[in-house]
C-alpha cells in the first residue's frame, strides 16, 4: 500500500490541498477515523545496530501510516493533550510526549536526586526498569476505562476507542508484502496519537512508588526509581527497591504489561569514600532474576557512574569524536566544565 498523499506532495501543493484536507479532518472528527487511515505497513527495524537479525525480539515494529491519518491524529492529540494538561491528569513525572518535557528533563530530575543524596553524604540506589513490547500489549477495553478516569467521556471517548479498534497491518520485508492481519491489541508505534494514549494507559503508576517513599521518573515506558538513605541502611534501601519491583510487576501484569527483568539495571551511587567503606553487593534479586550491581549504567543515552564523575560518558564521547586523537580526557573535562 502506497500513501496516496505523501508529505512532500502535501507541502509542495499546500495551497491547493489544504481546503480538501480540512474537509477530510472535519468529517473524521465528526464520524470517526476513516477505515483507509487504519491500515498500516510494518517495516521491522533492528532496535540496536549489530544485534542478531534472526532474533525477532530484536526488532521494533514501526507502523507506516498514511500522512492524512497523521494530520487527523495531530488535531486530536492537541485537543487531548490540552485537556490532560489543563486538568493535570498526567503523571507530572512522565517526561515523554508532552509540552516542555523531554529526555533532558527526565535525566535532569534523576541526576538531581542522585546529586542531592551525595551532597547530604547519603547513599542512593538507581534502578532502571524496562517494559517488554509495551505499546503492543495495550488492552483496548482497559484503555476505555482509563480514558474515563482522566475525564474523557461521551463522543471523545467513543472516537478514541473507534480509533484503536478495527485496525489492520501488513508486514513488508525486502519488498515482499504479507497478507493483512487484524490488530486486536496495542497502540500503533509510529503514530502521532498512540504515545499519548500509552501515557494514559500508565495512569496511576506513581502510587506504586509513593507507597514505598521512592522517587521515580518516567520516560515513555522506561521507569527509573531512586531510593535514598543513610549508608548504614543500604540493605534496607535495597529491600525497598526489591519490594517495589514486585509491586510494580503486579501492577503491570494487571494491565497486560510485562517488565523485562533481563534489561533491569541497578546502580549504587555515593561519594568515593562511602563506596570504599561500604559493603556493596555484586548482585540483587529483582522479581526472581539476579541483577548485577553495575559500576555504571546507560540511562537515556547518558552513562552514569557510581560516583557521578561522568568519566565513562566522557570517554565514550571522546572515542566517537573526530577529535579523539588530539583531545585527552583531562582536556575534554576542562572544556565541558
Amino acid at each position: 500500500m502506497m500513501d496516496p498523499l505523501p508529505a512532500k506532495l502535501f507541502f509542495r501543493h499546500l495551497d491547493v490541498l489544504l481546503p480538501a484536507i480540512t474537509v477530510v479532518v472535519n468529517c473524521a472528527m465528526a464520524n470517526g477515523m476513516p477505515s483507509a487511515c487504519k491500515s498500516s505497513i510494518i517495516r521491522p527495524l533492528l532496535k540496536k545496530k549489530g544485534s542478531n537479525p534472526d532474533d525477532q525480539t530484536n526488532y521494533r515494529p514501526i507502523s507506516i501510516l498514511p500522512y492524512t491519518a497523521k494530520i487527523i491524529e495531530k488535531v486530536v492529540m492537541q485537543r487531548l493533550s490540552n485537556h490532560l494538561e489543563t486538568h493535570s491528569m498526567l503523571n507530572p513525572l512522565q517526561s515523554a510526549y508532552r509540552p516542555s518535557h523531554s529526555c533532558e528533563t527526565a535525566l535532569a530530575l534523576v541526576l538531581n536526586h542522585l546529586s542531592l543524596a551525595m551532597d547530604e553524604k547519603k547513599i542512593a540506589v538507581l534502578a532502571l526498569f524496562d517494559l517488554s513490547a509495551a505499546f503492543d500489549t495495550v488492552d483496548h477495553c482497559l484503555m476505555g476505562t482509563f480514558l474515563k478516569e482522566v475525564g474523557v467521556h461521551e463522543q471523545a471517548h467513543s472516537w478514541l476507542l473507534d480509533y484503536l479498534t478495527h485496525r489492520d497491518q501488513t508486514v513488508v520485508i525486502d519488498g515482499t508484502l504479507s497478507s493483512s492481519s487484524p490488530i486486536q491489541f496495542g497502540v500503533p508505534q509510529g503514530s502521532v496519537l498512540g504515545p499519548v494514549l500509552f501515557s494514559i494507559y500508565l495512569h496511576g503508576i506513581q502510587k506504586v512508588f509513593q507507597d514505598f517513599g521512592l522517587h521515580h521518573v518516567l520516560y515513555a515506558y522506561d521507569v527509573q526509581v531512586v531510593a535514598i538513605g543513610e549508608p548504614e541502611k543500604l540493605n534496607e534501601i535495597l529491600t525497598s527497591i526489591q519490594e517495589c519491583a514486585r509491586r510494580l510487576q503486579n501492577w503491570l501484569s494487571n494491565r497486560y504489561l510485562k517488565m523485562n527483568e533481563e534489561k533491569t539495571e541497578v546502580l549504587i551511587v555515593a561519594s568515593s569514600r562511602i563506596l570504599k567503606n561500604a559493603s556493596l553487593p555484586t548482585e540483587i534479586s529483582i522479581c526472581g532474576t539476579n541483577v548485577k550491581v553495575s559500576q555504571h549504567v546507560r540511562d537515556l543515552g547518558v552513562i552514569i557512574d557510581n560516583s557521578l564523575t561522568f568519566h565513562p560518558h566522557i570517554h565514550r564521547l571522546c572515542s566517537s569524536s573526530s577529535f579523539t586523537s588530539t583531545w585527552s580526557l583531562e582536556t575534554f573535562t576542562a572544556f565541558s566544565s
